[in-house]
């Protein structure tokens, strides 16, 4: 929670419910102290937009990658007595659920984590409005 939110606490005599509404509202608190650190809600959205189709792209390609070697490797299952196109459509499900999984995790930590020079970023973003 420190390494992300910047909030120092001790979630570990919290039950279930009180540690998520805890995580919940430091996540909301941190989101809206890093929106305040923009000039305005359109250039914070921009740069919100651009985090996460960076992450997207980054584990995407490597989600094809893993793909490749799944196709590569399930022949082997029909060894097992187990169709390789039903196992497959599994593992692939759970590739694909890691892969949002990871996409989430990653944009949240850049987000919250990045430092902003609002003088470089005003021409940028000017550019690409016009």
């Amino acid at each position: 929670l420190n390494d992300v939110f910047g909030v120092k606490a001790d979630v570990s005599a919290m039950d279930m419910n009180e540690r998520r509404e805890f995580i919940f509202a430091a996540a909301e608190t941190g989101y809206d102290r890093k929106k305040e650190e923009f000039p305005s809600e359109e250039i914070f959205t921009a740069f919100a937009n651009k985090v996460l189709l960076e992450v997207m792209d980054k584990y995407w390609i490597r989600h094809i990658d893993a793909l490749d070697h799944l196709k590569e490797g399930i022949g082997i299952r029909n060894y097992g007595q187990k169709d390789p196109r039903i196992e497959y459509r599994k593992e692939a499900y759970k590739l694909f659920d890691s892969m949002l999984m990871s996409v989430r995790g990653s944009a949240v930590s850049i987000l919250y984590r990045a430092t902003i020079n609002v003088a470089r970023i005003m021409p940028a973003f000017a550019k690409e409005t016009n």
